[in-house]
């Protein structure tokens, strides 16, 4: 019985095993190869077609430029924000354009007027751009077909590239896969352990 230590360590290394291969073979071979009469591909790159049409059609029905853009232009920080840019490029462009000016114009645009009409045009681009924006971007997309341009940039991407991006986002997440398959298996291969014993 000096072998039962063998099934928590076979169980760990078993699910650490299956998620790493799982996700290796999600990408690998990327081109498909014959061993034993069976043709093997990972899966992604053997239904690309079918994952990228996927992705595009739900960013089509899901992703909305007039939605994303109500919910920036609704914050009231954005909005302050939106106020304070207008204001600060219109007191930069009038005083530049006063001291530009050796006429009426320059004597006219005094401090205190830039600041006012600056101020001014700050809150009326706080008011009237939010409705402005919405209804360009709502005419933008009855133009833009975002699943499209996604689809267009998924299926320029080649396999390799896409499988860095695929790491990148969900490596860390395979890990922590990984460790909890790992997990499971040193639990179970501890109960078949403690079975084992107690059947001897």
């Amino acid at each position: 019985m000096e072998t039962l230590w063998l099934f928590p360590a076979l169980g760990a290394a078993t699910g650490l095993l299956v998620v790493w291969m799982g996700a290796w073979l999600a990408f690998r071979p990327r081109q498909p190869k014959r061993f034993f009469g069976l043709t093997l591909q990972g899966f992604l790159p053997a239904h690309r077609a079918e994952w990228v049409e996927a992705i595009a059609e739900w960013v089509g029905r899901e992703v909305s430029l007039r939605r994303s853009l109500e919910r920036v232009l609704d914050d009231p920080q954005r909005r302050e924000q939106l106020r304070k840019v207008v204001e600060a490029r219109l007191r930069d462009y009038l005083v530049a354009l006063g001291e530009g000016s050796d006429g009426p114009l320059g004597r006219l645009l005094g401090e205190k007027l830039v600041g006012h009409l600056a101020s001014a045009a700050g809150g009326a681009a706080a008011r009237l751009l939010p409705p402005l924006l919405r209804e360009v971007a709502e005419g933008m997309e009855e133009h833009v077909d975002l699943g499209g341009l996604v689809r267009a940039k998924l299926a320029a991407f080649d396999d390799e590239t896409l499988e860095r991006a695929f790491g990148a986002q969900v490596g860390r997440s395979v890990r922590k896969l990984a460790a909890l398959a790992a997990a499971l298996g040193l639990v179970l291969g501890l109960a078949c352990a403690a079975v084992a014993w107690l059947v001897r």
